[in-house]
């Protein structure tokens, strides 16, 4: 037995809709990852030209969770304008085009401000910014303050935070949760997590086997030979 009433008159629409809604929360999320790989490397870059900074910091006795939670919070502070921003444009572009569209459509829209998706929107940006934000934020806790003057000339290489690791994993787990446990296709939504671990892996192995390729082939004389530019250009590659 099927029961229709007029609350459900259309099921098939619904599904398109649903369906379409999935993809654009997809789409989304792809954004919010390629964004963040961006956010990593901007507070990388910033964190390089605080080095004096940080230094002066812990010469003068701050911790290093004293300096974590610092740059901790003003990524935070950026991240809530940011975040603030785009569910104002979400939340305003409705009835913008409310005027636009309505006459196209066969049914008079109702638009409305929809709380739930726009907290779901501003938890995903969050959890995106601090994903990305921890791995470079981890680097600057445990460098002992002469390494970080000398580093102001001389690029120095420290040991890896497995604070910082872990609570990386860990939202990265709580972030693929949240994917699956939001989305109505909850199949479509493990594939796409899959899909994005393993772009992870691929283009980190493809990074790996490049500045391999670059180091192997700055050595080759026959490669160089009489072209030191070309040596020294292949050389930086592979640094």
């Amino acid at each position: 037995w099927r029961i229709r009433d007029l609350a459900n008159a259309a099921p098939r629409i619904k599904d398109l809709v649903a369906r379409l809604g999935l993809y654009l929360t997809l789409v989304g999320l792809a954004s919010l990852l390629v964004g963040g790989i961006g956010v990593a490397n901007a507070i990388k870059t910033y964190l390089d030209r605080r080095t004096a900074t940080i230094a002066t910091l812990k010469c003068l006795g701050a911790s290093s969770r004293l300096v974590f939670q610092t740059y901790l919070l003003q990524i935070l502070a950026l991240a809530c304008v940011g975040i603030a921003a785009g569910l104002a444009v979400a939340a305003a572009l409705p009835a913008v085009l409310a005027p636009l569209i309505g006459e196209f459509l066969p049914v008079a829209p109702h638009f409305g401000i929809h709380p739930q998706p726009l907290a779901l929107a501003a938890t995903y940006g969050i959890l995106t910014a601090i994903l990305f934000a921890l791995w470079p934020l981890g680097r600057a806790r445990h460098v002992a303050p002469s390494l970080l003057f000398r580093a102001i000339v001389t690029p120095t290489s420290s040991r890896r935070d497995r604070a910082a690791i872990a609570g990386t994993a860990a939202l990265a787990v709580l972030l693929s949760i949240l994917v699956v446990a939001s989305t109505a296709d909850r199949v479509l939504a493990l594939w796409f997590v899959g899909g994005v671990a393993v772009s992870f892996l691929a283009f980190r192995l493809a990074g790996f086997g490049l500045e391999r390729l670059a180091r192997a082939a700055a050595h080759r004389s026959y490669m160089t030979s009489g072209h030191p530019t070309m040596r020294l250009a292949l050389a930086n590659l592979s640094r």
